[in-house]
């Protein structure tokens, strides 16, 4: 029998293991767990003195493992907890069962240990990094491309570009070993994305919400004035219209 577990790097891995008799009046003398490929036990449970007023006896290798190792044999399914999991952790394990009168039982598991990625970068067409949460300030009418780069991670991590809720890119590519982008290209800019939010996340399991940075798009203003002046009543009040616009910025230049 094999089975499959995950479990994420400093979290806690529950590797099962079957302690059902195959015969109902029969009862487990002892557990063992083997790391796979090594002929030591790595934890052994003894149920052969147990009684219903004492516990069966726990054993642990205590280099074996990075955090600590309990064997619950009274849950269901009985399993083996690793707390504070290491990346050597991951592996093939083997749960032996000993039976008093049936024959022992081998049963394997297959611990993976996730490594959500360490960070994100976003970076501009230029290769600056945005380290303030603003992207800009760009003209109306650009056309630019913001890239966001996961770093770290295993397996391999996903990177998608969202806009509020909406996905609007997941076409991620891995650049480099322990590096993986997306490229979001955004075309003719409108001032109506003026502070739309993009958010980049990077995700390689599900176990644990994505890792997540956002951005904020920002917009150069523009100052907009008549250019037929009539007399010097109509030059005062574009010279009063320039200083508004200047000190309230183009939105207010529109209104008016």
């Amino acid at each position: 029998l094999v089975s499959g577990t995950e479990a994420l790097l400093g979290g806690v891995a529950r590797l099962p293991c079957d302690l059902t008799p195959p015969q109902s009046e029969d009862q487990v003398w002892a557990v063992i767990w083997y790391r796979e490929g090594n002929s030591k036990p790595c934890y052994s449970y003894d149920a052969r003195l147990r009684t219903e007023s004492k516990a069966g006896t726990h054993w642990s290798d205590e280099k074996a493992f990075g955090g600590q190792v309990t064997f619950r044999e009274n849950e269901s399914p009985a399993h083996l907890t690793i707390e504070n999991v290491r990346e050597s952790d991951a592996g093939a394990y083997r749960c032996r069962v000993d039976f008093k009168r049936s024959q022992t039982r081998n049963a394997r598991v297959n611990l993976t240990v996730i490594v959500p990625p360490k960070k994100l970068q976003i970076v501009d067409q230029s290769g600056a990094e945005m380290k303030d949460g603003v992207l800009g300030p760009f003209n109306e009418g650009e056309s630019i491309n913001v890239t966001c780069i996961a770093v770290g991670g295993w397996p391999t991590p996903r990177v998608t570009w969202w806009l509020e809720n909406a996905l609007v890119d997941d076409s991620s590519e891995h650049v480099t070993d322990g590096k993986v982008q997306n490229v979001l290209r955004l075309e003719r800019l409108e001032r109506k994305q003026l502070h739309s939010v993009y958010t980049c996340q990077a995700a390689n399991n599900q176990l644990a919400a994505p890792v997540s940075t956002a951005v904020s798009l920002d917009l150069k203003r523009e100052y907009r004035h008549h250019k037929q002046v009539q007399g010097d009543s109509d030059r005062r009040s574009i010279a009063c219209l320039i200083r508004l616009c200047r000190t309230y910025g183009g939105a207010l230049c529109r209104k008016l």
